[in-house]
């Protein structure tokens, strides 16, 4: 009898009373069955769970991340003048390590590394994603790298890169990227707690094939018209937008509470529900008028995908 209550004292003193919300999850099982490919990466590991195929498979991305690090602190130590590498890895790892027991709670999977190595990972993956946005939105920044010179690669990337099992926390992206990724000037920094989260949104829409599922000439205005959106919660915005005088409304709320990438593509999947034109106009009504023209659509897109970047 002592035994047995010993055991099952032991059990719910592990129980947390408010456990933490959980946002990464590994497939079931079962839904796996169906087509195991779909749900793991097949270019890059990001985060805990495929960890272990980083030494096997998936080994080529890790030299291009170390890469991507490499650059982001060698650009932040030219900006700032007199900050070393060792400074800005020291930050790195003290703001990290302030939010690992956060972090690790967004996995609804218990992590089975040790406090350095799972800091290392969320350092080096989280880096490698906001370098790559940066060198998709900077001519050059990409004009010379190798995962640029052949197309399959950004589209494996982009497809790994938003698998649920493929993901960190999004708040660590923008923890790193107010240490380590470029500053913005002041007068588009805007009243955010976050002053670098819609920079970071920006970036992460114009990079990733969100409306990859729809038509051409529709996939390029949902796609103006979601960066239009986001340009606009900044002092200024970034983007003078062409193709129309309609406006989205983003609600800043949801921004706030976005997870991982996924759920930043999911956000905007949903964007009829997210935003709203002006005139009460919904943004699926903007998209299907027949008076778009596609050399419009053509033109907007020029003259604004070079200004979306993280600076």
């Amino acid at each position: 009898m002592d035994s047995f209550k010993t055991r099952i004292e032991g059990k719910l003193n592990r129980v947390h009373e408010s456990p933490q919300k959980s946002y990464i999850f590994k497939v079931n099982h079962e839904l796996r069955k169906v087509n195991k490919k779909a749900y793991s990466p097949v270019l890059i590991s990001i985060g805990p769970y495929h960890y272990e195929r980083r030494e096997h498979d998936l080994r080529f991305m890790e030299q291009h991340k170390c890469r991507y690090l490499n650059d982001m602190i060698r650009r932040k130590v030219e900006e700032s003048g007199g900050t070393s590498r060792d400074d800005i890895l020291s930050r790195c790892f003290e703001i990290l390590e302030g939010h690992e027991d956060r972090a690790r709670g967004y996995y609804a999977e218990a992590v089975p590394l040790r406090k350095e190595e799972f800091i290392e990972m969320m350092l080096v993956d989280s880096c490698f994603i906001i370098e790559y946005f940066w060198k998709c939105a900077s001519p050059e920044g990409s004009e010379d790298d190798p995962l640029f010179q052949a197309d399959w690669i950004g589209a494996s990337l982009s497809r790994d890169l938003v698998l649920i099992e493929n993901q960190v926390p999004f708040f660590v992206l923008t923890e790193l990227l107010g240490v380590i990724g470029p500053r913005p000037e002041p007068h588009v920094i805007g009243p955010w707690p976050e002053p670098h989260l819609p920079h970071l949104v920006l970036a992460a829409v114009n990079s990733l094939f969100v409306y990859r599922h729809l038509p051409t000439t529709q996939r390029k205005i949902a796609l103006m018209f979601a960066l239009r959106s986001i340009s606009d919660l900044i002092p200024g915005g970034i983007i003078k937008d062409t193709l129309s005088e309609e406006r989205g409304k983003l609600n800043v709320e949801s921004l706030k509470n976005i997870g991982h990438l996924l759920d930043l593509v999911r956000m905007f999947m949903l964007i009829d529900e997210t935003l709203l034109v002006d005139s009460g106009t919904t943004y699926n009504q903007v998209t299907q008028q027949p008076q778009r023209d596609q050399d419009e659509v053509e033109r907007g897109l020029q003259n604004n995908f070079v200004l979306v970047s993280l600076k």
